[in-house]
């Protein structure tokens, strides 16, 4: 935190800031957070403790700190920054599956803050307990077990990431067929959530949402299977455009969001 007071310090002395304002500082964690105005709730069982007291001297700014777990500020600038209309979903598909979903131009953070942590949700029926341990959203669809389905045996994750897209550029049969399987699987997680909110848009980021074309079509295949043609064609199922940049574009949309929809859109 120290260093983000000296690179505020910074960033507020540039010559590129000459003549315009500094609206505030977005900030997104990686632990699960209730929201940025609760710092002590937000943070007393998260083993993030430490942060609130932290946090509070950048205040001396003057400027508004938001604070965000990170897939739900990259929700929130996904949606900011690209198709804000109607209900959005966002999916980021790396180590583990974890989303965001915005209703009604609100950020759905849930009563734990948790909202999204899709991770630990049974997405296959199993016969036993371990068949159950190997069937939660994480273990089908995180980039671990799509990795080790197309052969890779890289245990590093970027290596066994490269060594996958590696396999992809070279239309290695086993490497497609893993990504067929796992956009089968995103159709069928993604059918499930767009029951409930009737989304426009779903983004899909991370490594997931870098396979590439074979995973999306696999998946929106599935979306017309489970929720029949006209549904599934109504919803835009894409990457993001945001990239690596995910987490600090999404930074930014809180601070933007924050603002009154007045002053908003004359800044957007």
């Amino acid at each position: 935190v120290s260093g983000l007071k000296v690179a505020l310090k910074s960033f507020t002395r540039e010559r590129a800031l000459e003549g315009r304002t500094v609206l505030g500082l977005g900030l997104a964690a990686s632990s699960p957070l209730l929201g940025p105005e609760e710092f002590s709730e937000a943070l007393e069982d998260s083993g993030m403790t430490s942060l609130q007291p932290a946090l509070e001297p950048l205040t001396e700014s003057g400027l508004p700190v938001m604070l965000e777990q990170t897939p739900l500020a990259a929700a929130m600038g996904e949606y900011l920054f690209g198709e804000a209309q109607g209900p959005f979903l966002y999916l980021h598909g790396g180590e583990q599956m974890r989303g965001g979903m915005v209703l009604e131009d609100h950020l759905l953070r849930g009563y734990q803050g948790r909202a999204g942590d899709l991770g630990s949700v049974l997405l296959e029926s199993s016969e036993t307990a371990h068949e159950a341990s190997e069937s939660r959203v994480n273990d089908l669809l995180g980039l671990k077990a799509v990795a080790k389905a197309a052969g890779v045996v890289e245990q590093d994750a970027e290596k066994a990431f490269a060594a996958l897209l590696h396999k992809l550029e070279h239309k290695d049969e086993q490497a497609l067929g893993a990504v067929r399987k796992a956009g089968k699987r995103l159709g069928k997680l993604t059918a499930l959530l767009a029951c409930m909110v009737n989304p426009r848009v779903c983004v899909l980021d991370g490594p997931l949402g870098e396979l590439g074309h074979g995973l999306l079509e696999a998946a929106q295949l599935e979306l017309a299977s489970q929720l029949g043609a006209v549904q599934a064609e109504a919803l835009l199922l894409r990457p993001s455009r945001n990239g690596q940049d995910t987490p600090a574009v999404g930074a930014a949309a809180l601070v933007l969001h924050a603002l009154p929809m007045s002053r908003r859109s004359r800044t957007h």
